[in-house]
């Protein structure tokens, strides 16, 4: 279902955020050939070039970056036969490779730390190929790609909408199984288009107007002259229950080539990539230190006498005053029937501010922007002095042993924001109560300096 799947990053790359997706520049040190999608966000995309760059005389071979909804419903499809080896896998809409910052790579252990100095973590050892870059920058894109599949459904299928909410339901994987893997027939419209639409040489009846470049200012001359691989699949379900095959770009229906492509793309020449600029070592300066948790209702006892609001009005839970006053104060809170709740600001509703219900994905809490907060490692920060995502260093954290025992690296991450948070000052987050009182008196820090991750 390769073309489906170039028509939904098309419509992503170009419509719903545009200019965000770019083509990884394979070759040489960077073998993407593998990649089914090797595309990712810009900044994410550059730092995997750096990264590659400071490893001199090593290649490394990258196995899976982009993935699209459609691909990820076909892995979650086929994921339970033995033959294909695959182990585990993502609800459709949840993966972490539909983000637009994830990478599987092969030899992951010797490029751990060559990835993790230019912003990418490492998922650890329930999936040790993948990183996931949360360097400065980095935008979790999951959803947008049901959005961009759902806005597609929608202009082909006027008399059968469905929500235009990004939200992956039964709606969204009902139309998913009836899609044509090649695509549909009307793609991208013109008002979105950055570059001239690209028409099969042969295939289907119905042209496929979508571009199989997407954001062409960072492609190669004649990409898209992928040849099909079986032209007896009518639609996605068709090319599941088929050849039992297991690779979703094996679903191709027909030999997709642009006008340019007179031979194979392998005539092109690969650009080179950009150095990177060199990064200003200076320290950014001393921060003040302060604390931040999730709040966990068991910890305190009374009336359960406050209700808890959405911004729509519904009540999500009836508190004791005392946690109420803690969620206002940390900005999430755990509770008793295990649902964490993030402050969504200020409330007609009640005194106590609004908040949402988190997902799955925000085990340990949600920061600004939707990023993930990582107990240890994340610290809200005030933007005008230090950017949202910025990746720092910390000398007087590293080698430091943690409440759960871990070992600081030093490195930190600017995943949140904070009214109280102004000017030279940060606020550490860490697990819970306990582990801040724990840290605080280890460590005796009221102040820290930092630098910029680059450096180290």
């Amino acid at each position: 279902m390769r073309g489906l799947s170039l028509q939904i990053l098309d419509e992503l790359s170009r419509c719903v955020k545009p200019d965000m997706m770019v083509k990884v520049p394979g070759g040489g040190a960077l073998d993407t050939s593998g990649t089914p999608n090797p595309y990712l966000e810009k900044p994410a995309a550059e730092a995997l070039v750096r990264a590659v760059a400071a490893r001199k005389g090593a290649r490394l071979h990258v196995n899976h970056m982009f993935r699209t909804v459609a691909q990820q419903y076909f892995i979650s499809r086929v994921g339970s036969r033995p033959e294909c080896g695959i182990k585990a896998w993502a609800r459709p809409g949840a993966s972490n490779h539909e983000t637009g910052i994830a990478l599987d790579v092969q030899d992951a252990s010797s490029w751990r730390a060559a990835l993790e100095a230019e912003g990418f973590r490492w998922l650890g050892s329930k999936d040790p190929v993948h990183f996931d870059y949360v360097g400065a920058g980095a935008v979790d894109l999951r959803g947008q790609d049901v959005l961009a599949f759902q806005r597609l459904w929608n202009r082909n299928h006027p008399e059968d909408k469905i929500g235009e909410d990004g939200k992956y339901g039964a709606d969204t994987e009902a139309r998913i199984r009836k899609s044509p893997a090649a695509g549909f027939p009307i793609g991208v419209p013109e008002s979105c288009a950055t570059a001239k639409v690209v028409q099969p040489a042969k295939g289907n009846a119905a042209p496929l107007e979508y571009l199989t470049n997407v954001t062409t200012a960072d492609l190669f001359p004649g990409e898209g002259c992928e040849s099909g691989h079986d032209a007896s699949h009518t639609d996605v379900s068709a090319c599941i229950a088929s050849k039992q095959v297991c690779a979703p770009y094996w679903c191709d229906l027909a030999d997709l080539r642009a006008p340019t492509c007179a031979g194979s793309s392998k005539d092109s020449k690969e650009p080179e990539p950009t150095p990177a600029s060199k990064p200003d070592c200076a320290a950014l300066g001393t921060f003040k230190l302060t604390y931040y948790y999730i709040a966990v209702e068991s910890d305190f006892s009374g009336a359960k006498t406050v209700p808890i609001y959405s911004r729509s009005g519904a009540v999500l839970a009836t508190v004791t005053p005392k946690f109420a006053k803690a969620m206002r104060l940390e900005g999430t809170g755990r509770l008793t029937d295990g649902r964490a709740l993030n402050w969504a600001g200020s409330c007609v509703h009640s005194e106590y501010d609004c908040y949402a219900e988190l997902d799955a994905k925000y085990t340990t809490g949600r920061g600004a922007a939707g990023r993930a907060l990582q107990p240890y490692h994340s610290i809200a920060v005030d933007p005008s002095v230090i950017a949202l995502g910025t990746r720092l260093y910390s000398p007087e954290l590293a080698g430091k042993t943690m409440p759960d025992g871990s070992t600081h690296d030093g490195y930190l991450l600017a995943d949140d924001t904070g009214g109280a948070i102004k000017g030279n000052h940060i606020d550490f987050f860490v697990k819970d109560k306990a582990a801040y009182k724990s840290l605080n008196a280890a460590l005796g820090l009221s102040n820290i300096t930092l630098v910029p991750a680059t450096c180290k």
